[in-house]
């Protein structure tokens, strides 16, 4: 799922249909980016909140754990998701 901008929980339409995917018996892996991952996160029951500094335009490396090859990340979000309410 892709990047934003914007507020998880005003795309009810995309949770809703984030919802209805996450019930198929044929369910493969999702991946979410920013708030794609908001947009997940918010799909299963989480909530998510307005950070009071958003973190903007940090480039940070990034390890890959197989390969050990390194990327770079660009760091653009406003929103979290409130470890709070995961459930277990």
């Amino acid at each position: 799922l892709g990047n934003g901008p914007g507020d998880p929980i005003v795309c009810k339409k995309t949770v809703d249909n984030i919802k209805e995917v996450l019930k198929s018996s044929q369910l493969k892996p999702i991946f979410g980016i920013c708030l794609g991952h908001q947009l997940l996160a918010t799909a299963i029951g989480c909530k998510t909140f307005k950070m009071k500094y958003g973190n903007r335009g940090h480039n940070l490396p990034c390890i890959h754990n197989g390969t050990k090859r390194c990327f770079m990340t660009s760091q653009n979000h406003g929103y979290c998701v409130n470890t709070e309410t995961l459930n277990s």
